[in-house]
């Protein structure tokens, strides 16, 4: 999930901003676009590399982590 995020928010401008207001269209479209078309003609990894050009990449969740926990746990 952490991936696909990364990537949709790179795709998408003001994406968080969307988000933030409720309006989930534009995450929704680029779902459409890049996962929910492929049904289950592939698995989940292979879904993950064709939306997000790469493999599943644990770099992506530590990131995500590493940001949300930083802003929690702020000095």
């Amino acid at each position: 999930a952490a991936q696909l995020y990364a990537t949709a928010a790179a795709a998408v401008p003001d994406l968080e901003s969307h988000l933030a207001a409720g309006n989930f269209g534009p995450l929704h479209q680029w779902l459409a676009r890049n996962v929910y078309r492929h049904g289950r003609l592939y698995r989940s990894d292979e879904v993950c590399a064709l939306a997000t050009t790469e493999p599943l990449n644990p770099t992506r969740f530590t990131d995500y982590l590493s940001a949300k926990l930083r802003a929690v746990y702020a000095d």
